[in-house]
């Protein structure tokens, strides 16, 4: 996948905020281990969170990302399409087409 910062903040907020049985945390885990931002890529697009929110310069730069484990993609493709927060937008298509979500999901 190639996700821009606002598709993976965006996920990396849902996937953090989720709470469940012992094989939702271990999953979600192993997928913030990929979504979240290191420091060196927070550097990479001027991203600074502060008490008004988070903040970010580059917003067309886009991480490529591999999700090798199909269980995971799974789950966070299920995560997604449960969410009911998405605004409608070019991001939110993008990333729905890039997890394979269709529109009956």
């Amino acid at each position: 996948m190639e996700l821009n910062t606002w598709q993976r903040f965006m996920l990396s907020q849902i996937v953090g905020g989720l709470r469940g049985d012992i094989q939702t945390v271990r999953t979600g885990l192993k997928l913030l281990e990929i979504l979240e931002l290191s420091d060196s890529e927070k550097q990479q697009v001027g991203f600074v969170e502060d008490k008004t929110g988070a903040h970010w310069e580059d917003t067309e730069y886009r991480f490529e990302l591999e999700i090798k484990d199909e269980n995971l993609v799974a789950f966070l493709r299920t995560k997604a399409t449960e969410f009911q927060g998405w605004p409608v937008n070019k991001n939110s298509l993008d990333l729905f087409d890039q997890l394979g979500v269709t529109e009956g999901e």
